[in-house]
């Protein structure tokens, strides 16, 4: 009789959930991968929760799902104040230095826009004070990071 394996650990499923429209995020999104998807070639806006409205790990993945068209609305995922920090770095760019960069400085929007094709990944993390973020891009003008 052959021997089960009770060594395998048990991991589970990612919740992901599709974006079709503009959406605001709570602190029940927490963990969850966003695929940011539209019928038409426009993007949309996402709004993060405020910093002080969720609990420090409070974290969140987008991935673009379908790319916005050339000429349409971008996807945006924006703070309600400047407490985004972080990168975007291009592929084949292994030392970050042509990406989109906070510098240090907190902003309040990052952009996705038509050059972001299937694939490109946004992650946020809070700490209960800041959003930290890394984008990881097929391409140098595929994102930025700016505040209005």
């Amino acid at each position: 009789m052959a021997q089960k394996n009770t060594n395998k650990l048990y991991s589970p499923v990612a919740v992901s959930e599709d974006i079709t429209a503009a959406k605001t995020l709570d602190k029940y999104d927490t963990g969850k991968i966003f695929r940011l998807k539209n019928s038409d070639g426009n993007g949309y806006q996402i709004t993060l929760p405020a910093v002080t409205a969720v609990e420090s790990g409070w974290f969140a993945r987008f991935v673009i799902g379908t790319p916005p068209s050339m000429f349409a609305t971008a996807y945006t995922i924006v703070a309600p104040a400047a407490v985004i920090h972080g990168m975007a770095i291009p592929a084949g760019d292994g030392g970050g230095s042509d990406g989109a960069s906070t510098g240090g400085t907190g902003v309040t929007t990052i952009t996705l826009n038509f050059q972001s094709p299937i694939g490109d990944v946004a992650t946020l993390v809070c700490d209960g004070t800041y959003y930290y973020t890394s984008i990881v891009s097929s391409g140098v003008a595929a994102s930025t990071l700016t505040s209005p």
